[in-house]
């Protein structure tokens, strides 16, 4: 079955008096690039594919989508999804050493890279258009037959050991990172993308390969393709390299990661006591899922309230009081669920004067709401970004991959930048009153001690643990 998303005029953005116009020009030369058709296909087997042909572009990016992360993983085998996303790029495979590998990539000036997240696993590449049959066949061969040699399983757990002990002193990552395995505390999301010590320690090889049995099959995978090859050229290569390597058995693809229910009840908060010269913050309320209707109108207002240099926040805590170096909100979203945070770090000193001025934005945000002016603004920031991220090959070729996994569809640019457009202050204002509910409110502190100065009253070192109540 083939799905096509007919081109659209390219779309041109004009800001007059701080509001965004969209308007069409069928020859604007300054976005053609953006003049598209996307395909996709659904195979017998259960495999999508995914292709954007992108004008004019030079280059092309593929991306191998899997649909498992750590929320797939048991608690003794948690960071096997990393482990795994480690072994199957720029490994040995069973006609490479990785020594080979890295002079072809190098030679053919392909780049490359792969992530795990939560709930997806991603291999993906970019090269020129010329190189793309080679960059498809080498991501082919690091996909099936990856060797997972002893030695180099190994050296990987090594490696990964030390990225653990790396971001164990990373204070900022680490407080985002034990936060949100806090926050969805219960829930397969609360597992850690990157496991410990001792559970990284204990994955055998076998353990890979049965993971890899289990979870790498055909309708948990999308391929997706985006740049300068048109759709028959990145069809025909596709299923000669992918699909014909996977069984043909009848199946109906996956179409969103599965519902995850909480065994528990989530917590409320979090104290890491750690040597640091900075006290390092996270503020959570429970968010929206990838598919929510008012997501559209949750990124307005992330970007209102702490997304840029203007935002409330920073204006407020690091402009006009100078607080903190640096200060953000942010949406985290999965397929069924989701979280709003407030990150920030401070001198031991200031950290509750921090808290103050947050729990009196949030107030003003409930109870005041937005203004035209901050909503015409943050819609030409969405914007603008849609149409930045458009034009990089790689992640139009990952967003299209995503857009399929969650969405079951890929929404075009045109609709998205539409779909921001429409918003109204009074759906921002709804959204920020159900985000802001402090009967749900997560805290957590990352330093040296509650104590906040080194005169700090009792009452206010006590404050840190619940600042906003």
């Amino acid at each position: 079955m083939v799905i096509t998303t007919p081109a659209t005029p390219c779309p041109t953005l004009c800001s007059r008096r701080g509001i965004l116009f969209l308007f069409t020009c069928l020859n604007c030369g300054f976005l053609d690039i953006l003049s598209i058709m996307i395909k996709t296909k659904i195979y017998e087997n259960g495999l999508r594919f995914v292709h954007q042909y992108i004008k004019d572009s030079k280059t092309v990016g593929m991306s191998i989508s899997v649909q498992c992360g750590a929320v797939d993983e048991p608690p003794q085998l948690s960071g096997i999804s990393h482990f795994m996303e480690h072994m199957s790029s720029g490994k040995s495979t069973n006609t490479r050493s990785a020594l080979q590998l890295s002079i072809e990539v190098d030679e053919h000036g392909i780049h490359a890279n792969a992530y795990t997240s939560s709930e997806n696993t991603a291999y993906f590449a970019e090269c020129l258009n010329e190189e793309f049959d080679k960059m498809a066949e080498i991501l082919a061969d690091q996909f099936f037959n990856s060797a997972y040699l002893e030695q180099e399983i190994t050296l990987e757990r090594n490696v990964i050991m030390a990225e653990i002990k790396r971001d164990e002193n990373d204070h900022q990552r680490r407080i985002v990172s034990d936060s949100l395995e806090m926050f969805f505390a219960g829930s397969p999301l609360g597992n850690s993308l990157i496991g410990t010590n001792k559970t990284v320690g204990a994955i055998a090889r076998q353990d890979l390969l049965d993971y890899r049995r289990e979870h790498y099959i055909a309708p948990k995978i999308i391929i997706s393709v985006a740049g300068g090859i048109k759709y028959d050229a990145a069809l025909e290569l596709t299923e000669q390299l992918f699909v014909k390597q996977l069984p043909q058995t009848p199946q109906k693809p996956v179409l969103k990661p599965k519902q995850l229910l909480r065994t528990e009840a989530p917590k409320k908060e979090l104290n890491i006591t750690e040597a640091s010269t900075q006290d390092y913050y996270l503020i959570a309320y429970p968010g929206l899922n990838r598919a929510a209707k008012e997501r559209y109108a949750l990124s307005l207002f992330s970007i209102i309230f702490g997304g840029t240099p203007s935002s409330r926040l920073f204006s407020e805590v690091r402009i006009k009081n100078g607080l903190v170096y640096n200060i953000f909100s942010d949406n985290i979203m999965y397929a069924h669920d989701g979280a709003f945070i407030i990150c920030f770090d401070s001198v031991p000193k200031d950290g509750n004067k921090a808290l103050r001025i947050i729990a009196s934005e949030i107030e003003k945000a409930k109870t005041g709401g937005i203004t035209e002016a901050e909503l015409a603004k943050a819609k030409t920031i969405a914007a603008s970004s849609l149409v930045f991220s458009s034009v990089k090959i790689m992640q139009r070729a990952l967003a299209n991959s995503n857009a399929l996994m969650y969405l079951g569809k890929v929404i075009s640019l045109e609709d998205q930048i539409k779909n921001y457009m429409t918003v109204t202050k009074q759906e921002v204002n709804n959204v920020a009153v159900r985000i802001f509910d402090d009967n749900k409110k997560f805290f957590a502190r990352l330093g040296k001690s509650l104590r906040v100065g080194p005169a700090a009253p009792a009452n206010e070192a006590t404050s840190l643990v619940k600042p906003l109540t």
